[in-house]
Protein backbone atom coordinates (compact mmCIF):
# COMPACT_ATOMS: atom_id res chain seq x y z
CA UNK A 1 0.00 0.00 0.00
CA UNK A 2 2.68 2.55 1.08
CA UNK A 3 4.61 1.74 -2.16
CA UNK A 4 1.27 2.04 -4.24
CA UNK A 5 1.19 5.72 -2.51
CA UNK A 6 4.97 6.34 -3.53
CA UNK A 7 4.53 5.46 -6.54
CA UNK A 8 0.95 8.03 -7.78
CA UNK A 9 3.17 11.04 -5.99
CA UNK A 10 6.16 10.48 -8.13
CA UNK A 11 3.36 9.79 -11.53
CA UNK A 12 1.86 13.02 -9.95
CA UNK A 13 5.46 15.09 -9.65
CA UNK A 14 5.75 13.86 -13.56
CA UNK A 15 2.75 15.07 -14.98
CA UNK A 16 3.22 18.36 -12.94
CA UNK A 17 6.58 18.89 -14.61
CA UNK A 18 5.77 17.83 -18.15
CA UNK A 19 2.90 20.44 -17.97
CA UNK A 20 4.94 23.45 -16.79
CA UNK A 21 7.39 22.50 -19.12
CA UNK A 22 4.53 22.36 -22.03
CA UNK A 23 3.44 25.72 -20.81
CA UNK A 24 5.64 27.94 -20.60
CA UNK A 25 4.88 31.88 -20.12
CA UNK A 26 6.58 34.32 -22.11
CA UNK A 27 8.22 37.08 -20.69
CA UNK A 28 6.59 40.14 -21.59
CA UNK A 29 6.49 43.95 -20.67
CA UNK A 30 2.63 45.39 -20.16
CA UNK A 31 2.40 48.48 -22.73
CA UNK A 32 1.48 50.71 -19.83
CA UNK A 33 5.24 50.18 -18.56
CA UNK A 34 6.15 52.18 -21.70
CA UNK A 35 5.42 55.57 -20.52
CA UNK A 36 8.01 55.49 -17.64
CA UNK A 37 10.53 55.20 -19.54
CA UNK A 38 10.04 58.23 -21.00
CA UNK A 39 10.50 59.89 -17.03
CA UNK A 40 13.45 61.65 -15.86
CA UNK A 41 15.10 59.25 -13.62
CA UNK A 42 14.30 62.41 -11.11
CA UNK A 43 10.62 61.07 -11.41
CA UNK A 44 10.96 57.58 -11.49
CA UNK A 45 8.96 55.98 -7.63
CA UNK A 46 6.29 58.93 -8.45
CA UNK A 47 2.97 58.02 -9.56
CA UNK A 48 2.34 58.39 -13.45
CA UNK A 49 -0.35 61.11 -13.84
CA UNK A 50 -2.75 58.97 -16.23
CA UNK A 51 -5.03 61.49 -16.54
CA UNK A 52 -2.39 64.34 -17.31
CA UNK A 53 -3.39 66.46 -20.25
CA UNK A 54 0.11 65.75 -21.86
CA UNK A 55 -0.16 61.70 -21.39
CA UNK A 56 -0.68 61.18 -25.41
CA UNK A 57 2.95 62.59 -25.98
CA UNK A 58 3.99 58.77 -24.30
CA UNK A 59 1.32 56.26 -24.78
CA UNK A 60 1.04 54.19 -28.14
CA UNK A 61 2.37 55.98 -31.58
CA UNK A 62 2.59 59.04 -29.14
CA UNK A 63 1.20 61.21 -32.33
CA UNK A 64 -2.59 61.75 -30.99
CA UNK A 65 -3.36 65.72 -30.20
CA UNK A 66 -2.17 67.29 -27.11
CA UNK A 67 -4.75 70.63 -26.39
CA UNK A 68 -3.19 73.30 -24.35
CA UNK A 69 -5.60 76.01 -25.09
CA UNK A 70 -5.75 78.40 -27.01
CA UNK A 71 -3.35 75.93 -29.44
CA UNK A 72 -3.26 71.94 -29.85
CA UNK A 73 -0.13 70.20 -30.38
CA UNK A 74 0.92 66.70 -31.70
CA UNK A 75 4.34 65.37 -31.93
CA UNK A 76 4.72 63.62 -35.53
CA UNK A 77 7.43 62.32 -37.89
CA UNK A 78 10.07 63.93 -35.07
CA UNK A 79 8.44 67.17 -35.30
CA UNK A 80 5.88 69.39 -33.02
CA UNK A 81 2.96 70.36 -34.95
CA UNK A 82 1.11 73.39 -34.07
CA UNK A 83 -2.67 73.62 -34.46
CA UNK A 84 -5.04 76.43 -34.10
CA UNK A 85 -8.11 74.53 -33.08
CA UNK A 86 -11.27 74.79 -35.18
CA UNK A 87 -14.39 73.04 -35.65
CA UNK A 88 -15.38 71.00 -38.57
CA UNK A 89 -19.38 70.81 -38.43
CA UNK A 90 -21.03 68.53 -41.33
CA UNK A 91 -24.88 67.30 -41.00
CA UNK A 92 -23.53 64.34 -38.62
CA UNK A 93 -21.06 65.43 -36.37
CA UNK A 94 -18.69 68.00 -35.11
CA UNK A 95 -15.23 67.58 -34.61
CA UNK A 96 -11.98 69.43 -33.59
CA UNK A 97 -10.01 70.05 -36.89
CA UNK A 98 -6.22 70.50 -37.05
CA UNK A 99 -3.85 72.27 -39.45
CA UNK A 100 0.07 72.10 -38.78
CA UNK A 101 0.40 75.72 -39.17
CA UNK A 102 3.85 75.96 -37.65
CA UNK A 103 5.86 73.04 -37.27
CA UNK A 104 9.22 72.71 -35.35
CA UNK A 105 11.64 70.47 -35.92
CA UNK A 106 12.45 68.58 -33.16
CA UNK A 107 14.74 65.36 -33.96
CA UNK A 108 15.14 61.58 -33.52
CA UNK A 109 16.10 61.31 -30.19
CA UNK A 110 13.47 59.72 -27.63
CA UNK A 111 11.77 62.99 -25.91
CA UNK A 112 12.21 62.81 -22.00
CA UNK A 113 9.64 64.51 -19.50
CA UNK A 114 11.67 66.22 -16.74
CA UNK A 115 8.92 67.60 -14.83
CA UNK A 116 5.15 68.21 -14.48
CA UNK A 117 2.52 69.39 -12.27
CA UNK A 118 -1.08 70.22 -12.99
CA UNK A 119 -1.19 72.67 -15.73
CA UNK A 120 2.42 72.19 -17.03
CA UNK A 121 5.01 69.74 -18.65
CA UNK A 122 8.74 70.53 -19.66
CA UNK A 123 9.90 68.14 -21.96
CA UNK A 124 13.27 67.50 -23.34
CA UNK A 125 14.71 66.39 -26.78
CA UNK A 126 17.85 65.94 -27.04
CA UNK A 127 19.91 66.65 -30.29
CA UNK A 128 21.85 64.03 -32.31
CA UNK A 129 24.67 66.84 -32.32
CA UNK A 130 24.54 66.82 -28.18
CA UNK A 131 22.24 69.45 -27.86
CA UNK A 132 19.07 70.34 -26.41
CA UNK A 133 15.69 71.63 -27.21
CA UNK A 134 13.13 72.07 -24.22
CA UNK A 135 9.34 72.42 -24.97
CA UNK A 136 8.15 74.38 -21.89
CA UNK A 137 4.45 73.82 -22.30
CA UNK A 138 2.13 75.77 -19.97
CA UNK A 139 -1.72 75.29 -20.37
CA UNK A 140 -3.26 78.77 -20.90
CA UNK A 141 -0.08 80.78 -22.47
CA UNK A 142 -0.97 82.34 -25.73
CA UNK A 143 2.95 81.47 -26.83
CA UNK A 144 4.69 78.35 -27.70
CA UNK A 145 8.12 78.43 -25.82
CA UNK A 146 11.07 76.41 -26.78
CA UNK A 147 14.26 76.84 -25.17
CA UNK A 148 17.31 76.47 -27.43
CA UNK A 149 20.67 74.72 -25.69
CA UNK A 150 23.18 74.44 -28.80
CA UNK A 151 20.67 73.67 -30.96
CA UNK A 152 19.11 75.10 -34.01
CA UNK A 153 15.48 76.31 -34.00
CA UNK A 154 13.81 75.73 -37.32
CA UNK A 155 10.47 76.24 -38.55
CA UNK A 156 7.74 75.02 -41.88
CA UNK A 157 4.18 74.92 -42.26
CA UNK A 158 1.83 72.58 -44.14
CA UNK A 159 0.02 75.80 -44.91
CA UNK A 160 2.74 77.36 -46.95
CA UNK A 161 4.59 80.59 -45.33
CA UNK A 162 4.74 83.29 -47.81
CA UNK A 163 7.25 85.05 -45.96
CA UNK A 164 9.05 85.55 -42.86
CA UNK A 165 10.17 89.22 -41.78
CA UNK A 166 10.61 91.75 -39.19
CA UNK A 167 7.25 93.67 -39.45
CA UNK A 168 9.57 96.82 -39.73
CA UNK A 169 13.33 97.41 -38.50
CA UNK A 170 12.83 98.05 -35.14
CA UNK A 171 10.12 95.03 -34.44
CA UNK A 172 11.26 92.96 -31.47
CA UNK A 173 9.80 89.72 -33.35
CA UNK A 174 9.74 88.42 -36.92
CA UNK A 175 5.92 88.18 -38.44
CA UNK A 176 5.41 84.72 -40.26
CA UNK A 177 2.61 85.09 -43.01
CA UNK A 178 1.40 81.86 -43.94
CA UNK A 179 -1.07 80.50 -47.25
CA UNK A 180 -4.30 81.24 -44.97
CA UNK A 181 -3.25 84.88 -44.17
CA UNK A 182 -3.00 83.42 -40.71
CA UNK A 183 0.04 85.69 -39.15
CA UNK A 184 2.47 84.11 -36.26
CA UNK A 185 5.22 85.64 -34.46
CA UNK A 186 8.19 84.77 -33.47
CA UNK A 187 9.81 86.18 -30.51
CA UNK A 188 13.80 84.97 -29.80
CA UNK A 189 15.50 86.40 -26.50
CA UNK A 190 18.51 87.08 -28.76
CA UNK A 191 17.80 88.68 -31.71
CA UNK A 192 18.50 86.65 -35.34
CA UNK A 193 17.77 86.53 -38.79
CA UNK A 194 15.63 83.50 -39.75
CA UNK A 195 17.01 82.24 -43.08
CA UNK A 196 15.15 79.96 -45.52
CA UNK A 197 16.07 76.68 -47.06
CA UNK A 198 13.37 75.49 -49.62
CA UNK A 199 10.65 75.29 -47.18
CA UNK A 200 12.34 75.23 -44.03
CA UNK A 201 13.60 78.92 -42.22
CA UNK A 202 16.53 78.41 -39.61
CA UNK A 203 17.90 80.31 -36.98
CA UNK A 204 21.60 79.89 -35.72
CA UNK A 205 23.42 76.78 -35.45
CA UNK A 206 24.00 75.91 -31.47
CA UNK A 207 21.87 78.37 -30.69
CA UNK A 208 21.23 79.55 -27.30
CA UNK A 209 17.93 81.05 -26.06
CA UNK A 210 14.22 81.02 -26.04
CA UNK A 211 11.92 81.42 -29.14
CA UNK A 212 8.58 81.89 -28.41
CA UNK A 213 5.86 81.64 -31.38
CA UNK A 214 2.22 83.23 -30.82
CA UNK A 215 -0.78 83.76 -33.46
CA UNK A 216 -2.16 87.54 -33.96
CA UNK A 217 -5.09 86.85 -35.45
CA UNK A 218 -5.61 90.57 -35.33
CA UNK A 219 -3.38 93.72 -35.29
CA UNK A 220 -4.21 94.81 -32.11
CA UNK A 221 -2.91 91.61 -30.45
CA UNK A 222 0.21 92.24 -32.32
CA UNK A 223 1.56 95.10 -29.29
CA UNK A 224 0.14 93.15 -26.66
CA UNK A 225 1.57 89.77 -27.43
CA UNK A 226 5.36 92.29 -27.60
CA UNK A 227 4.88 93.51 -24.58
CA UNK A 228 4.60 90.49 -22.96
CA UNK A 229 7.05 88.07 -24.84
CA UNK A 230 9.78 88.62 -22.44
CA UNK A 231 8.53 86.28 -19.64
CA UNK A 232 7.42 82.70 -19.91
CA UNK A 233 5.73 80.31 -17.60
CA UNK A 234 7.42 77.48 -16.79
CA UNK A 235 5.19 75.58 -13.85
CA UNK A 236 1.97 76.14 -12.44
CA UNK A 237 0.11 75.37 -8.87
CA UNK A 238 -3.42 75.76 -7.94
CA UNK A 239 -4.84 76.36 -4.46
CA UNK A 240 -8.47 76.41 -2.56
CA UNK A 241 -9.21 78.04 0.15
CA UNK A 242 -12.65 78.90 1.68
CA UNK A 243 -13.41 81.99 3.57
CA UNK A 244 -14.34 81.71 7.01
CA UNK A 245 -17.90 82.58 7.80
CA UNK A 246 -19.07 82.00 4.21
CA UNK A 247 -19.68 79.54 1.76
CA UNK A 248 -17.25 81.48 -1.02
CA UNK A 249 -13.88 79.46 -1.75
CA UNK A 250 -10.75 81.13 -3.22
CA UNK A 251 -8.90 79.63 -6.27
CA UNK A 252 -5.57 80.34 -6.59
CA UNK A 253 -3.58 80.28 -9.90
CA UNK A 254 0.09 80.29 -9.36
CA UNK A 255 2.68 80.37 -11.99
CA UNK A 256 6.44 79.93 -12.07
CA UNK A 257 7.92 82.35 -14.63
CA UNK A 258 11.13 83.34 -15.86
CA UNK A 259 12.30 86.67 -17.82
CA UNK A 260 14.55 86.75 -20.93
CA UNK A 261 15.30 90.68 -19.85
CA UNK A 262 16.53 91.93 -16.87
CA UNK A 263 14.26 95.23 -16.88
CA UNK A 264 11.02 93.28 -17.45
CA UNK A 265 10.18 91.65 -14.04
CA UNK A 266 7.93 87.92 -14.20
CA UNK A 267 4.59 89.95 -12.71
CA UNK A 268 4.47 91.08 -16.56
CA UNK A 269 3.49 87.40 -16.95
CA UNK A 270 0.48 87.06 -19.88
CA UNK A 271 -1.89 84.11 -20.12
CA UNK A 272 -5.30 83.86 -21.73
CA UNK A 273 -9.18 83.06 -19.48
CA UNK A 274 -12.14 82.03 -21.39
CA UNK A 275 -15.04 84.89 -20.87
CA UNK A 276 -17.04 82.71 -17.31
CA UNK A 277 -13.42 83.15 -16.25
CA UNK A 278 -12.69 86.38 -16.31
CA UNK A 279 -16.38 86.90 -14.23
CA UNK A 280 -14.86 84.99 -11.60
CA UNK A 281 -11.35 87.17 -11.53
CA UNK A 282 -10.93 89.36 -7.83
CA UNK A 283 -11.55 93.06 -9.15
CA UNK A 284 -7.47 93.73 -9.10
CA UNK A 285 -6.96 91.57 -11.51
CA UNK A 286 -4.71 92.96 -14.24
CA UNK A 287 -6.30 92.27 -17.56
CA UNK A 288 -5.69 93.47 -21.03
CA UNK A 289 -7.73 93.39 -24.39
CA UNK A 290 -8.61 90.01 -26.31
CA UNK A 291 -5.32 88.50 -27.88
CA UNK A 292 -7.16 85.46 -29.26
Amino acid sequence: MAADRLLRVVAALACAMVMASAFKYDNVTHTLQEPLSFLHPDLHGSPFPTGAFWTNFVLGQRNEVVVTYPYAVKLVNDQLHISYPFRVVTAKSIIQGFTPEIVVQLGPQPLQIRRFDDLSVTIAFPQATGGTIILHLVRGSPYMTLEYQDATPAISSAANILSVAPSSPTSPYSQVTLGNWHQWLLFTSTPFAWTQHEHTWSGPRRFNGIVRIALALHENAKSILAAHAAVYPTGASISYDLQSGSNVTDLTFAWTATSTNASVSTSALLMVALPHHTQTFVPTTATVPEVL
